[in-house]
């Protein structure tokens, strides 16, 4: 999965994102993209986002809709 510098696949990605890497969300856009941190693997600490249907979930702090400009 890519991690990416905006909410959708035409923006450019900023690194792969292997099985099992761990990814705190922030907030989303439409519960179809997530941005946040990753926290585990080759790019933690990056912040970008990443697409809802590659993610699962194994905690939940209700992230909060995302405010773009």
């Amino acid at each position: 999965m890519n991690l990416r510098s905006g909410p959708g696949a035409k923006y450019t990605s900023k690194g792969i994102l292997y099985k099992s890497t761990r990814f705190a969300e922030y907030c989303n856009k439409d519960f179809k993209w997530g941005y946040g941190k990753v926290t585990s693997g080759p790019n933690k600490g990056k912040w970008g986002w990443v697409a809802y249907n590659y993610l699962n979930p194994v905690e939940s702090d209700n992230p909060h809709p995302c405010s773009l400009a």
